[in-house]
């Protein structure tokens, strides 16, 4: 990768960037990622802590997941900007989340995971009508 992968968050008081390709880019359907999101799934991408330098005040929430590790969820406190995880599961990694990149298209998804916990209708999402903005008010 000759450029940097870089983000954050919406206020832009929080600002990352990586100093390597992820590791992995998964689609997580578990719930907690589901709730954290406020979506369906969650995408996010693993990286060795070392490879990530991020500025900026983050506020921690921690969390038990449904496999009974302790995962620590990190956001901006002011525009609430979900930036990343951690997990007492994958020790001197991050897992940041995709949706706070600068450039999401420099990424691409390797797997899926939690895939038990995946609503019925993501499968399907594909054929529904599709609209490049802003979709009229009866769709």
């Amino acid at each position: 990768m000759n450029n940097k992968l870089k983000g954050g968050c919406l206020c832009e008081s929080v600002t990352y960037q990586c100093s390597s390709e992820p590791e992995a880019t998964m689609l997580c359907h578990c719930l907690e990622c589901q709730k954290w999101t406020g979506s369906s799934y969650a995408t996010m991408c693993l990286f060795e802590d070392k490879n990530i330098s991020i500025t900026g005040k983050l506020k921690e929430f921690k969390v038990t997941t449904d496999s009974g590790n302790l995962m620590s969820k990190f956001f901006c406190p002011e525009c609430g900007t979900h930036i990343f995880e951690s997990s007492a599961w994958l020790p001197n990694y991050t897992a940041l989340a995709a949706g706070s990149l600068n450039d999401q298209s420099l990424i691409k998804p390797s797997a899926q995971c939690w895939t038990k916990r995946m609503l019925p209708w993501v499968k399907e999402t594909h054929e529904l009508p599709a609209f490049e903005e802003n979709p009229p008010i009866n769709t």
